[in-house]
């Protein structure tokens, strides 16, 4: 299953952590991590939650190629993660 990509990309973009976010939307730092990986898909009130936290994503930002942009938020988390990349 695919995680909520446009969550990730759009909580990055504002700045914030899982941590942070989670905590914003009264979900569980480990519930919210599962949704965001694809590994649950998230209810009603916690979709309606997460979005009233989240901004919305200048539209300038949708110049730029999801895929490219995936791949590029994936080395920059391998980096702070220090893990290999994918």
């Amino acid at each position: 299953m695919r995680g909520r990509i446009d969550w990730k990309i759009r909580r990055i973009a504002d700045g914030k952590s899982q941590q942070m976010l989670s905590s914003e939307a009264g979900i569980t730092f480990d519930r919210y991590s599962a949704i965001e990986r694809g590994d649950v898909i998230p209810r009603a009130d916690e979709v309606e939650r997460v979005e009233s936290v989240l901004p919305e994503l200048p539209i300038e930002f949708f110049d730029v190629n999801l895929a490219e942009l995936e791949e590029r938020i994936q080395k920059l988390e391998a980096i702070s993660d220090h893990r290999p990349e994918p």
